[in-house]
């Protein structure tokens, strides 16, 4: 347990030194009037990959995924109702999987 706690410390001490340092890049990079690209690309990637880790458990996460990505790259599908789309997607998948199994209440 401890350690569990241990690695959660130092996780979230190591985001806030990304989030320092990108401000501070981000910062020299407005003085110098450089295009700031990398930066946003850079932070996406961040936010995607620790979605990532905390969301996609499982085949079907992962094929949702893929399907929202292939629809919001290649259409101009409204991406509110995307996320809303795959929200009940997901509901509807885990409730299928949960009944085949058995059923949470037996």
């Amino acid at each position: 347990m401890m350690k569990t706690r241990v690695s959660r410390q130092m996780q979230s001490g190591n985001e806030v030194w990304i989030t320092v340092v990108m401000g501070v890049i981000g910062f020299l990079m407005c003085k110098l009037q450089m295009p700031k690209t990398p930066m946003i690309i850079t932070l996406i990637l961040d936010a995607i990959l620790s979605m990532w880790k905390k969301g996609v458990k499982d085949i079907p996460c992962v094929l949702i995924c893929l399907f929202a990505f292939a629809v919001s790259a290649f259409t101009k599908f409204s991406p509110i109702l995307l996320v809303i789309l795959c929200a009940f997607v997901g509901i509807g998948v885990r409730t299928f999987l949960t009944a085949k199994k058995g059923g949470a209440g037996k």
